[in-house]
């Protein structure tokens, strides 16, 4: 049952709302409301500002606001009286989120959560912020004091706000009308540049710090599938590459080895946090997100086919272990878990020396601190959050006095979860998986991404409507976008090299998607009660949409006999899973037709299995007749 916003401008009515975000805020004195055609007419009618607050359930100073201003009764006071305030959840809405940044950049420079716009009553943006406390504090304007300036300046120059249009160029579709299969053996593989995108990213590798570029330390999702699976390709390429190949290498285990071995990691419950604050890894926003488990999975599984390495196996399993002990619920894996308890950020994470020395048997103790920095401070506020030094890491008795310290640790307080059932996340979840249980071979992972599809199929998309998210067997309001319907095909694409009865399902999903299609232009969003949103290229921390589509929509023509027209190249660093599918156009993915089902950790990373009568195997041009592993051509 799809859920429908309440209005009622003299109340707070968000404890109607399906979202954990939104909910949190169903105690605030300020009257709330979720964002509907209502409230906005309503603005409309009566001339009221729209206050439009974007946030989400794992934000730091979302909370504190939320307990700060929001919980002030003068500043509800007088946002009940003279605005229409609304609450987004930028996970249940990212139209509106996306909107709302663009302008916050386009006008500030910079962005952040909470996203605070205002709005003309003819939902035109006209001055955007984030966080602020209630009182002017230090030279820093207070919220009380904004929201009267704003009011002053509506009542004085609301004829001089213009409209705001993101200047955002959709991505473009490609058709796939490059003849069939049959012609592989006639067709060159189109050239390809390895050396430029890798050199420019050796240039801005900071290699003491693994990451590219100062500030804090994302994971580069995106950026390491690409060098994964160019780097497999490379290695069936002609050794003239082996320079290009060399540098991939280093840029790729230094970012893996650092992300397993410091702050970003989660060494006793598998799994990653969302980022780290410092340069060094040391130190995480301690907020786990299922996308970056999802694309992390993928990652460490594929790296360790790629490179033979058991500890990178060891982490993709153990964020295997994390999705389903942490995330899993009701056949579908949560949102988030938030990064405070009780609070206080990463409690539930920290601890003192003595602690775990007290936890632990002697000869534990002495593996455990020779495999983990332990300073006797800590290294965050007094207390420790566990970093490996690169000792006896993997060893029996490291890995007993992990196991006993995270039974420990599951005991305390937990961290809150965020349960909302996102579409476009679970289908990365069930990539990951599916792509985990080949690469390890693990079939059980391959299942569990059936489930997933399996689940999705069947709540979340009916009568051609692929719906954004559900919780408690609720589905949002807001119908589906293009990236849970870009990221559900490409997982069934995916899926049905294994299971071809997703091959109907993933068609009919793909001739729903077209509809976020304008002539060669994709959108991200064509919501009934908001205005359309131009699709956006930028791939991090998560593939974006169009990415997503142009994959799923080369891969389907592969798996259906169609030969892919060569797609452009994108910006290394900024759009490197759109250069993955590039590959995939340019003939550099194995495409190997099979009687059989594919399954093992046997042939290349980058393949493509087709159902076929006899066996066949075609890369860069060539095709060859029998199994891949005996006819691997190196050009």
């Amino acid at each position: 049952m799809a859920h429908t916003p309440v209005f009622d401008p003299t109340r707070n009515t968000l404890s109607n709302a399906i979202s954990p975000y939104l909910q949190s805020h169903a105690d605030n004195p300020v009257h709330w409301q979720e964002w509907s055609p209502e409230a906005c007419a309503y603005a409309r009618e009566h001339n009221r500002i729209l206050f439009v607050s974007v946030g989400y359930s794992t934000c730091h100073w979302c909370h504190v606001m939320a307990s700060e201003a929001f919980s002030d009764a003068s500043v509800a006071a007088f946002l009940n009286e003279h605005f229409v305030s609304i609450k987004v959840d930028r996970e249940e809405r990212p139209d509106i989120d996306s909107y709302m940044m663009n302008f916050m950049l386009a006008t500030r420079g910079q962005g952040g959560w909470p996203l605070n716009v205002f709005l003309s009553s003819a939902q035109r943006p006209f001055f955007a912020m984030t966080y602020a406390p209630v009182d002017d504090r230090a030279g820093m304007p207070g919220f009380q004091s904004i929201l009267a300036r704003v009011l002053g300046f509506y009542r004085d120059k609301e004829s001089e706000i213009g409209s705001f249009d993101p200047r955002a160029t959709p991505g473009t579709l490609l058709p796939n009308t490059g003849g069939t299969l049959t012609d592989l053996a006639d067709r060159t593989a189109a050239p390809f540049d390895f050396d430029t995108p890798i050199r420019a990213m050796s240039s801005r590798f900071d290699a003491a710090h693994a990451g590219f570029g100062p500030g804090p330390r994302f994971p580069p999702h995106a950026t390491l599938l690409w060098l994964l699976y160019s780097r497999d390709i490379l290695a069936h390429l002609d050794s003239s590459a082996q320079e290009t190949a060399e540098a991939a290498d280093a840029m790729t285990q230094r970012i893996l080895d650092v992300m397993q071995q410091r702050g970003l990691h989660d060494h006793l419950g598998g799994g990653f946090f969302r980022y780290c604050v410092d340069e060094a890894w040391t130190i995480p926003h301690f907020e786990k997100m299922l996308y970056d488990q999802a694309m992390l999975l993928w990652a460490y599984a594929a790296a360790a086919r790629l490179y033979g390495r058991d500890d990178y196996a060891r982490t993709a399993h153990g964020i295997a272990t994390c999705l389903n002990r942490d995330f899993h619920e009701d056949g579908l894996y949560i949102s988030a878990l938030d990064a405070d308890t009780d609070h206080e950020e990463g409690a539930t994470y920290l601890w003192t020396r003595d602690e775990i020395q007290e936890a632990l048997q002697d000869d534990e103790w002495h593996a455990f601190s020779r495999a983990y920095e332990l300073p006797a401070d800590g290294n965050f506020e007094g207390r420790i959050h566990l970093l490996r030094s690169g000792g006896e890491d993997g060893t029996p008795g490291v890995r007993e006095a992990e196991r006993r310290l995270h039974e420990i640790r599951s005991r305390r307080v937990q961290p809150a979860a965020d349960r909302k059932h996102i579409t476009h996340w679970n289908a990365l979840a069930g990539i990951g998986l599916a792509y985990a249980g080949r690469y390890l071979d693990t079939p059980a992972y391959v299942e569990q991404a059936v489930s997933i599809a399996d689940a999705i199929a069947r709540r979340h998309y009916q009568g051609g409507e692929l719906a954004h998210a559900s919780i408690g067997g609720a589905t949002s309001a807001a119908a589906g976008f293009l990236d849970d319907y870009a990221s559900f095909a490409l997982l069934l694409t995916v899926l049905e090299e294994t299971h071809p009865r997703f091959t109907p399902l993933r068609r009919d999903v793909l001739a729903d998607m077209s509809g976020f299609a304008e002539g060669s232009a994709w959108y991200a969003s064509r919501q009934a009660d908001f205005r359309p949103v131009p699709a956006e290229t930028y791939d991090q921390p998560i593939p974006s949409s169009v990415s997503m589509a142009d994959f799923a929509l080369a891969r389907a023509a592969t798996l259906d006999g169609v030969l892919c027209d060569e797609g452009a190249t994108g910006s290394p660093l900024a759009e490197d899973f759109r250069n993955l599918s590039a590959l995939l156009r340019a003939g550099l993915w194995h495409i190997i037709e099979t009687p059989d089902t594919p399954g093992g950790a046997t042939g290349p990373l980058a393949a493509v299995y087709v159902r076929a009568p006899e066996q066949r195997h075609c890369f860069a041009g060539q095709c060859r007749t029998g199994p891949p592993s005996e006819t691997l051509p190196v050009v």
